[in-house]
């Protein structure tokens, strides 16, 4: 749950930036998108939807998972939640951590939570 927290502090601040900050010789970069949409903005021109099944998801999951109670259960769920929150309460979810000198889809910006479902289904 600390994380989810930091997350959607981390959230917050990012909406309030007004430049691009680029960190560690430029390998990560801190900005803010919107992602109306699911994973790589799917659905974005249907946002309703993408809330919807944001939800059903993370519902499904809950009662499918929950009882397992493992590390892995909790980071999924705070992560997905934390998602579903910027969803509900803004109609996008924030991402501001992008890797620019990444060969592998350099393109593509996550946020604190992306991190935590990864490492929660890994």
């Amino acid at each position: 749950m600390l994380i989810c927290l930091l997350d959607q502090y981390f959230k917050n601040k990012v909406e309030k930036m007004t430049k691009i900050r680029c960190l560690f010789n430029g390998h990560l970069k801190i900005s803010k998108t919107h992602n109306y949409g699911l994973c790589l903005n799917k659905l974005e021109k249907h946002p309703k939807i993408a809330k919807i099944l944001s939800g059903l998801c993370l519902i499904g999951y809950l009662i499918y998972c929950f009882p397992r109670y493992g590390i892995g259960t909790y980071l999924v769920a705070f992560g997905g939640a934390s998602n579903l929150y910027d969803r509900i309460k803004r109609g996008y979810v924030v991402d501001y951590i992008q890797f620019p000198k990444s060969k592998y889809k350099s393109k593509v910006v996550y946020n604190l939570a992306d991190f935590e479902i990864f490492l929660g289904l890994f």
